[in-house]
């Protein structure tokens, strides 16, 4: 889903097209994609959550919002998903949905897991 305030973030985000890089404007702009059901737009705002960027840093608001991508079949959100409950980041640990959101995401086409997560998921 392509939306209006897409192109607009990333030059907030990333500082381009002559606009100064200003992240608390990037989580404004991502906020709006994001409640139009744009999955990357939610995606980004999980990163921007989990890493303090632009916003205070929340693992459950990174939780919500990684959640909300991986409905909408973003496979890096799915990743980040299996990756929060297998650390217990903004959730209880669990290594059940743990695997589950690592098994969802290689099969929606993202298969070069890394070596860590490949042996965590057989060995759990």
């Amino acid at each position: 889903m392509q939306t209006l305030a897409m192109p607009f973030v990333v030059m907030y985000d990333r500082g381009e097209e002559g606009v100064a890089q200003d992240y608390a404007e990037a989580v404004r702009w991502y906020q709006l994609a994001a409640a139009q059901g744009h999955a990357v737009a939610q995606f980004n705002l999980g990163v921007m959550f989990e890493r303090g960027v632009g916003v205070a840093q929340d693992n459950a608001e990174a939780f919500k919002w990684f959640k909300l991508a991986a409905e909408n079949r973003n496979a890096d959100a799915q990743y980040k998903l299996g990756e929060m409950f297998r650390y217990g980041k903004g959730v209880n640990k669990n290594n059940k949905e743990a695997k589950n959101g690592m098994n969802l995401q290689r099969h929606r086409g993202m298969n070069a897991l890394s070596t860590s997560w490949a042996r965590y998921l057989r060995e759990g």
